[in-house]
């Protein structure tokens, strides 16, 4: 099976090769820890961590799939303008208090991140773990805050969608034939729901939690570890790849920014968005799961 497998990938691998042109030399990894889930969202913490793609699949040649000895890191923390929320306070472990003497995201920080990505060979492509429901909007909404957009060439892909499409092409095929079985017997059953959230991932594949997660380093690393031990996921990465976004999902950073910050000290908040009743019970159900999980509930104050 596992042989059958391996061949099955390689045929893929090959076919995508045939109708795509792009081919990445580097891959950036990164993660972002921010003021809560509540828009407009600022980032507190960002980590990346880049290699080049030979090196990486060096190492996934490797028995012991190590990260590799040649890897670039940039990782910051950035003060907020905003509050941080409760929840996300205790899962980054970050608080307007530990974050006041850092800068803002500002200009130079944007610079230096784009210098950065630019060090590596081309074309990169940053990889973040659910990026497109969360990561690279905010990024770009903070680099168009300071008047500056990622250049066309570079792209970003969801590592959460590559590795969900990877499960599905694999080992989820010979699932989909036992329920095809079940319906002409006329029998219900309930396929058994797989997370694909980066916890869960990485546990199922060291069978250990990840050290340091949310972190931005923490998980950043957590991720190419992941992609050093399942190489496969690269051509789902290159096939999922597309531009960073405009960051219009993250709308209200100029209010925000251009609030002043009250004479007491606190954070101007009055820049956030009222969102609806539905994104509400999202974030609610996203949040307290995640805190749950944690078993970090009791630390929050009602």
């Amino acid at each position: 099976m596992y042989i059958l497998r391996r061949v099955v990938w390689s045929c893929r691998s090959f076919s995508r090769k045939m109708h795509k042109n792009t081919s990445f030399k580097s891959f950036i990894f990164f993660d972002l820890e921010t003021t809560g889930l509540q828009r407009p969202i600022e980032i507190t913490e960002l980590c990346f961590i880049a290699i080049h793609k030979k090196q990486l699949l060096l190492s996934s040649l490797n028995s012991k799939k190590t990260i590799p000895r040649l890897v670039d890191k940039m990782s910051v923390c950035v003060r907020p303008v905003q509050d941080i929320e409760p929840g996300a306070e205790s899962l980054t472990g970050l608080s307007n208090e530990d974050l006041d003497q850092h800068k803002g995201f500002n200009e130079e920080l944007a610079k230096n991140v784009l210098s950065f990505i630019l060090r590596q060979p081309q074309p990169s492509c940053l990889v973040a773990h659910s990026g497109d429901r969360f990561d690279f909007e905010i990024l770009a909404s903070e680099f168009a805050e300071v008047g500056l957009e990622f250049p066309p060439h570079i792209k970003v892909s969801d590592s959460y969608k590559a590795f969900k499409n990877l499960h599905q092409e694999t080992v989820h095929p010979i699932m989909r034939r036992g329920e095809e079985c079940s319906k002409h017997l006329n029998v219900f059953t309930l396929p058994k729901k797989v997370s694909f959230s980066l916890g869960n991932l990485y546990e199922r594949q060291f069978g250990k939690e990840i050290t340091d997660s949310h972190t931005a380093e923490g998980d950043s690393l957590a991720l190419l570890e992941l992609v050093v031990a399942k190489p496969e996921v690269l051509d789902y990465l290159e096939e999922g790849s597309h531009s960073m976004g405009c960051g219009s999902k993250n709308p209200g950073l100029s209010e925000v920014r251009t609030d002043p910050v009250k004479e007491n000290g606190q954070h101007a908040n009055k820049g956030k968005e009222s969102c609806s009743k539905t994104l509400a019970v999202e974030i609610h159900e996203e949040y307290f799961g995640l805190l749950e999980k944690e078993g970090l509930l009791d630390n929050i104050k009602q």
